[in-house]
């Protein structure tokens, strides 16, 4: 079971984010987040206890982008891999 979350939990978060990481689906730079931690942690906090309170994550936050690497074999080949 989750246990709600403090303010200052998720302003360490923020604050621990690593700026020059890439954009995620929320299209929002991980720098600008890290700069504006104590400002948006209070919102954020709210947010996060409401979901976890109801038990219902929103759909677009099981949103997630795979991207493969390649690392020895060539990249156009589509052939599939058995497992």
């Amino acid at each position: 079971s989750f246990s709600e979350i403090t303010v200052g939990e998720t302003m360490k978060a923020l604050q621990n984010l690593k700026a020059n990481k890439a954009v995620g689906c929320d299209l929002i730079p991980p720098k600008i987040l890290k700069l504006f931690a104590e400002e948006l942690a209070p919102s954020m906090t709210n947010i996060f206890n409401l979901v976890i309170r109801s038990g219902e994550y929103p759909k677009s936050w099981k949103k997630g982008e795979w991207t493969p690497v390649h690392k020895k074999e060539d990249k156009t080949d589509k052939k599939t891999i058995d497992l």
